[in-house]
């Protein structure tokens, strides 16, 4: 739990103005708030351990099963495409690597490894097109 500054700040001047009414005489000023900002921050820090922190909540995901199936149906298009689209398109798309990281990893030039992510992808939505008309 980290405490705002300016609650520190009002919490060491309340303090400190308090002590001052009533009389802190010989004492060097900064360095007694300084001490006093020190112990405050030590004091909420013990406290802040000494909170039970509980676990956040597990989020649910709604699977819709016309998605699953979408998908299930891309993955086996992508693994009909020719070897150096294929390539291309899961290092670009699952593994999300940029076309000058593909094109160093292939030993190609980034205008072949475009060319090659281009004509995968119009693969794909010609099938897909075809799947769904």
């Amino acid at each position: 739990m980290t405490v705002p500054l300016v609650l520190l700040i009002s919490d060491v001047t309340a303090l400190g103005l308090g002590f001052a009414i009533a009389g802190a005489a010989g004492t060097i000023f900064a360095v007694w708030l300084l001490r006093i900002a020190s112990n405050l921050i030590v004091d909420r820090w013990k406290r802040s351990e000494r909170e039970i922190i509980e676990d956040p909540p597990e989020q649910v995901i709604e699977v819709c099963p016309v998605e699953v199936e979408h998908r299930a149906r891309l993955f086996r298009m992508v693994e009909l495409l020719p070897e150096d689209q294929r390539r291309v398109v899961v290092m670009r798309f699952a593994e999300e690597k940029s076309i000058k990281e593909i094109a160093h990893a292939l030993g190609r030039s980034e205008g072949a490894v475009k060319q090659l992510q281009f004509r995968g992808l119009q693969t794909l939505r010609s099938k897909l097109g075809a799947d769904y008309a």
